[in-house]
This record gives structure tokens, C-alpha cells and sequence, in this order.
């Protein structure tokens, strides 16, 4: 440009600088076209990427993994080098100077020139400022950690897949008297490692706990395998097939089978299992006989072709590789040495890390001799481990339904586990189906069933999540939502939702079971017999995978009566116990706690103690009336003296004498002078023989 032109050019610039633009509306108009491109920016990236909401905050689930927004990440990096007391440092301190260096930026830098090489200081400063934001950025991402593999949905079936399937397969039949915690910790079993040092204390719980449990495929091959074929049983009605277990030899279809009687021989929790395998897909069927040992209730998404393949192939399903081409004679030694005795080995423990532990992870396959070992460490491949050929041992009908449910295992696995979880935590009030049936609390009362397909058609996910998550008082139901005092996860709560979702197309029943009103009990000993058993045992002795034993003196020394009826109206908080305020009446509560007290008292036959026994049934069942606030009939049951001598109608009590004692007559109901005692319903058979008895003794003050 030439130098006239370049003073022509500079006068119009300052001419124009100092004539200037006006705000409005050239600036308002420019800033408003930007502000609406951004603005439609943002529309189109709401609605075709969205920006979906995680799952409500839960303080109870320990596997979730706070993370800040995206602009923050540099700053919960930066947390890290502050750990403990320099935590304020990095949150409070160094965030504070930095804002207030941009207050003070355009007192400490105030050069009149824009470029960048006229200004080092400010830009060299920006500079490193921008690259520790996106260094501290990104490696807040790469060194984000991931969702415990052992956490969440299923955290027991893939701590079993990765600690113990490598050697013990589908299932571990664990010896009687083993205390598997202390087995699975301490590594005293064959050819164990130890974890106590990799897996946490919960950790080795939950193992223990599903190495314990009842598996449905390996009961259905000890109970039906050697009669039915997997697969060969049509079973569309599941409530005949309860009936079916809990008939054993008497059902018809069993007479001449020589069957066990399930119903006494199964535990709760193995006829559960049973029903859940039973009654499940029949590609489920097919998993778990012929996947689950490996893969555990979820496997790597696949397309169903893929799948076709390795029902196919199947030898080379899970295929080791030699390792001649990249290990020297010496390492192959060393390491089919480790195999065959892993304490004389210790460069064998390395190599086996290094090249094995992938699959086998600590626990190293047991060899008996050096040979074979170095064969199976040097070739690889078939000698180490071959799978079937699947298409062999399957029928069309059974390949195609199995691929069908691996490659929709992601959806269906959840419903898997929510069979399990519906068993443990509904099955007490619903069924094992959601059939309902009679409310044994209530006279005429019916629990409406939730299988129906009327009742799962009206209902959305969202709303049987919700009543899960909830739970609905006014019918007894408390809440099983870990947020809400529960013991269920979001996940397992969506998990119950998917299982009873299948009920849908085949509902096990579509109207309400009838009830015969005059059979519903009402007495302590009936309404223990009917609910409470149900966890607690006929005998009160309680069930291991359900509820605490009532039936002991340590129980009954810890409980007041007040604390038994309480615990029993407002249930107990994490556990599968409801509220049973509203369902049961007080009247029938307290004659649930009198029936556990009985468990305490003598046996026929036995010295009875007027301190240890009769007064505190007194105290239970008479002294709300005839104690010191109201004295019904002037008799008083709060202490012998009064027992023996107060009353308008006496003696009450003749020692030695129980048929002529009033008090005997009152309680069996064969007075000639007012009614029976106590007046709603007759007293426990076994009470009233211990009143009885300690007549027939003289009535001792013992």
C-alpha cells in the first residue's frame, strides 16, 4: 500500500473511531443475531442429543461415582494433589487467588497494545493457564473410576465368575459343617487362594451368601433331572405347579414315582429357586444349564449370528493359546511346574500372573504331573480345555430359543434377578406367583393378586416402581426403597418390576382366589401359625434365610412386652417384616406376643414359679383390667397378696383346689357368677394349665 493511501486509510479509520457506532441498534441488533443462533444451537442439541438425568441420589448405594459437570473437572482433579487438611487449599484457597487475579488483571497489565507479542507476561500467563485447565481436565477423565465390577445388580454373580468359576464351574457343593466366609477368606479349600485382601468384608459376604444358595438348575437336575429332560416339562399353570411341589408323592402325576415329599423336604429358599427356574423362559432354561457357570446371569452384547457361531463351533469357544513362539523352554517349565505344586515354584507364580491370570485370575488349575502340564502350557488350544459342540446336544427349537435370550440378555437378565428378589421380599403377602389369597388377619379380607393381566395392564413400569419404592401403608405395605428406609436398590427395584412384567403375557391368575371367612383364624397361636411362621418357623426357632429365632431365653430376656408389640405394629426398617398396625388389631398382637411368651413357661409336669410365670401372664392378660388404675370386681392381679386375697365374689383361688377356684372357672368359662375371663376369647390351653398346675401345687408364692 502506498504510504498516501495508508494516511487516507488511517484519517477514515480515526474518523470513523471517533464518530462511532451506535449501541442501538447496530450493537443490540448484532448481539440479538448471535444470541439467537446460540440459542437455536442449544434447541437442537436439547432435543436430538439431550441431556438425560442419572438416576435419584441414593447416600445408601456405595457403587455410584459423583462426577461434577464437564467445566468443573479440572478443579475435582485439582482436589486430589490437596488430600485432608490441604483440601481447603485447593478447593477454597487457589480458586479465590485466581479470581482475584482477574480483578486485578487490568491493574497489573494495562500496555495500551493488543498483540500477543507485545504482551509475554499476559500471554504467557494465559498460555499455561489454558493448558493446566485441559491438562487437569483430561486426566480427570482418564483417571475416572469405573463402577466396581462387583457392584450393582447381580455384585454375587460376578464375584462368583471372577473368583471361583475358573475351578469349581456353575455351581460349588459345599461340605456340611464349612463355614464358607471363612473358607472363601482364608483360602482353606482345595487348591485356594486367599482374598481376603481383594475383596472387602461385604464382598466376602455376598459370595459366601450366593455360594450358599440355592441355584434352580442344579436343584431341578437333583429333584426332576432324572425323570425330565430340561425342556420337556409344559407347564402353563404356575399355580398347579405349586401345588404340584407341595403334594409331592400325593400329587397323581406323581403316585408311582417314588418322589420326595417336597413340601417338608424343600426349604423356603430351594423351592423358590425351583419355581423360579420352573416357571422361566425356556431360553433362560437353556442359559443356565449350559452359559450361566461362566457368564453368570449377563455375557458381552453379541448379535445372534455370532452367538450361532459359537453354538457351532463350540471347541473353540474358549480357546487357550500356545505359548511355544513366545516362551523359551525354561519360563514353560517353570510354569507347569507352578501348576503341579505352586509353593516350588515361585518364577512359575510370575509366569502364571502374567500370561494366565486373565482367565484363571489367582487360583492356578491343579496337574497331577509335570508332563501333561508343560503339554497344556506349551500347545494351548485343545488340550487345554474344550468346550461342546452345542448344535449336538440341542434341538433347533432349543438353539434358536437360547440364542434368543442371550442376544436380549442385557433386558431379560434383570428379570432374572427380580425373580429371586420377588421370592425373598413379596412372596410372604403375594405368592410366589403375585396370586394373593387370604388376608389370614382380617376376616373376608383378600390380598387382590398382582399377576393379573388386568391389574399389570393398568400399571405402567413407572407406577409398580413407585408402589415397590413407596410401599402403601393403609394396606400394610412399608416401603422398600433403600431412600425411603428399604433394603432395595433402584436396580433391584427395577429389576422385581421387569420380572413381574413377564407375568403379563401369561398371567398365572386373572381373578381373585376364593375364601372361606370362617377358616381365617383370629387367635394369637392362629395369626402366629398363618404370618409369622412364614419367616419366623412353626416352632418360632426361625429361618435362616428369613427371620431371627423368637423362641429362646436370650429373645425373650431382650424383649419387653411393650417392645415385642411395638416392633410388631411398626415392623422393622430394611428387612421384609411390614407394618402391621391397621391389619392385625391390637387385641391379636398382643395375643401374638402372650403365644412367644408360652415358648418360656414349663412343660406338663414341670414345677410352675408364681414370679417367673403366673404373674407375668397376669401382668400380660389381666392386669389392664384388674391392676391398680381399674380393680374390675375388686380383684387385683399385679401381686400374690392381691391374687390370693382380693375380689367381691372370693376365693378366687383355693389352693390345691382348681376345679372349685373361681379364677380356674372364669378362664374356662363353667362360673355361675358373671362371664368368661378374659372376655374377647378364651386364654391359651397351655396358660391355663399352668395356673392350673400351680393351684394343684398349693398355690406356692414361689
Amino acid at each position: 500500500m502506498k504510504k498516501q493511501d495508508q494516511e487516507q486509510y488511517m484519517a477514515e479509520y480515526h474518523e470513523a473511531k471517533e464518530k462511532g457506532v451506535p449501541f442501538f441498534p447496530d450493537i443490540i441488533f448484532k448481539d440479538a443475531v448471535v444470541s439467537l443462533l446460540v440459542f437455536l444451537v442449544l434447541i437442537a442439541l436439547a432435543f436430538f442429543a439431550g441431556a438425560p438425568l442419572e438416576r435419584q441420589a441414593n447416600p445408601a448405594d456405595s457403587s455410584y461415582i459423583p462426577r461434577p459437570e464437564w467445566y468443573f473437572l479440572f478443579l475435582y482433579q485439582a482436589l486430589k494433589y490437596f488430600p485432608g487438611s490441604l483440601e481447603v487449599v485447593g478447593a477454597v484457597i487457589l480458586p479465590g487467588l485466581a479470581i482475584l487475579g482477574l480483578f486485578a488483571l487490568p491493574f497489573l497489565d494495562n500496555n495500551p497494545k493488543r498483540h500477543a507479542r507485545n504482551r509475554p507476561y499476559a500471554a504467557g500467563g494465559a498460555i499455561v493457564a489454558g493448558v493446566a485447565l485441559v491438562g487437569l481436565t483430561l486426566l480427570s477423565v482418564i483417571e475416572s473410576p469405573a463402577a466396581s465390577d462387583a457392584g450393582g445388580l447381580d455384585m454375587a454373580s460376578n464375584l462368583y465368575k471372577t473368583n471361583c468359576a475358573g475351578c469349581h464351574g456353575q455351581s460349588v457343593v459345599t461340605s456340611p459343617g464349612i463355614d464358607t466366609s471363612e473358607a472363601i477368606a482364608s483360602g482353606k479349600h482345595e487348591n485356594g487362594a486367599s482374598w481376603d485382601a481383594n475383596l472387602s468384608e461385604t464382598q466376602v459376604a455376598a459370595l459366601a451368601a450366593y455360594v450358599d444358595s440355592p441355584q434352580g438348575y442344579n436343584i431341578y437336575v437333583r429333584e426332576c433331572g432324572a425323570c425330565h429332560e430340561l425342556g420337556s416339562l409344559k407347564l402353563n399353570a404356575p399355580l398347579e405347579l405349586a401345588a404340584l411341589l407341595d403334594q409331592g408323592p400325593d400329587y397323581p402325576d406323581h403316585a408311582d414315582a417314588g418322589v420326595a415329599n417336597w413340601g417338608d423336604a424343600l426349604p423356603s429358599a430351594e423351592r423358590n429357586a425351583l419355581l423360579n427356574f420352573l416357571t422361566a423362559l425356556q431360553g433362560e432354561q437353556l442359559y443356565a444349564a449350559n452359559c450361566g457357570g461362566c457368564h453368570g446371569i449377563s455375557m458381552a452384547s453379541t448379535t445372534e449370528s455370532d452367538l450361532r457361531n459359537v453354538l457351532a463351533s463350540g471347541d473353540y469357544h474358549q480357546d487357550m493359546p500356545a505359548f511355544v513362539p513366545v516362551q523359551g523352554e525354561a519360563e514353560i517349565t517353570a510354569l507347569g511346574q507352578y501348576l503341579v505344586n505352586p509353593e516350588k515354584s515361585p518364577e512359575g507364580q510370575t509366569l502364571f500372573k502374567a500370561n494366565c491370570s486373565e482367565c484363571h485370575y489367582d487360583v492356578a488349575p491343579q496337574v497331577e504331573y509335570i508332563k501333561p502340564a508343560k503339554e497344556i502350557v506349551a500347545e494351548g488350544g485343545a488340550a487345554h480345555e474344550i468346550l461342546p459342540n452345542w448344535n449336538e446336544t440341542l434341538t433347533p427349537e432349543q438353539a434358536d430359543a437360547l440364542v434368543a435370550y442371550a442376544a436380549d440378555l442385557n433386558a431379560l437378565g434383570p428379570a432374572t434377578v427380580g425373580g429371586q428378589l420377588f421370592q425373598d421380599n413379596c412372596s410372604v403377602c403375594h405368592g410366589p406367583f403375585g396370586e394373593g389369597g387370604a388376608n389370614t388377619s382380617q376376616p373376608g379380607d383378600i390380598i387382590a393378586p398382582i399377576s393379573s393381566s388386568e391389574y399389570l395392564r393398568v400399571r405402567n413400569n413407572t407406577a409398580l416402581k413407585q408402589i415397590i419404592a413407596y410401599g402403601q401403608p393403609n394396606f400394610g405395605m412399608s416401603p422398600f426403597a433403600q431412600s425411603n428406609g428399604g433394603n432395595l436398590s433402584d436396580e433391584q427395584i427395577d429389576a422385581i418390576v421387569a420380572y413381574m412384567r413377564r407375568w403379563q403375557s401369561n398371567p398365572p391368575v386373572d381373578v381373585p382366589p376364593m375364601v372361606d371367612s370362617g377358616l381365617i383364624a383370629l387367635g394369637g397361636e392362629e395369626v402366629f401359625q398363618n404370618i409369622c411362621a412364614r419367616c419366623h418357623g412353626t416352632d418360632g426357632k426361625g429361618l435362616s434365610d428369613l427371620g431371627p429365632s423368637l423362641n429362646s431365653r436370650e429373645f425373650r430376656a431382650g424383649h419387653t412386652v411393650e417392645s415385642m408389640s411395638a416392633a410388631i405394629g411398626t415392623g422393622h426398617e430394611n428387612t421384609i417384616m411390614i407394618n402391621w398396625q391397621g391389619i392385625l388389631t391390637a387385641s391379636q398382637m398382643d395375643d401374638v406376643v402372650n403365644y412367644i411368651y408360652l415358648w418360656g413357661g414349663p412343660e406338663p409336669g414341670q414345677p410352675v414359679s408364681f414370679n417367673e410365670h403366673i404373674l407375668p401372664l397376669f401382668s400380660r392378660t389381666c392386669a389392664q383390667c384388674h391392676g391398680a388404675k381399674l380393680e374390675a370386681s375388686g380383684w387385683r392381679a399385679d401381686s400374690y397378696q392381691k391374687v390370693m386375697e382380693s375380689g367381691k365374689n372370693g376365693p378366687n383361688v383355693i389352693p390345691g383346689d382348681p376345679d372349685n377356684s373361681l379364677l380356674i372357672q372364669k378362664l374356662l368359662n363353667t362360673q355361675s357368677i358373671g362371664g368368661q375371663m378374659p372376655p374377647a376369647r378364651m386364654l391359651d390351653e397351655r396358660a391355663i394349665q399352668w395356673i392350673i398346675d400351680w393351684i394343684l401345687a398349693g398355690a406356692p408364692d414361689n
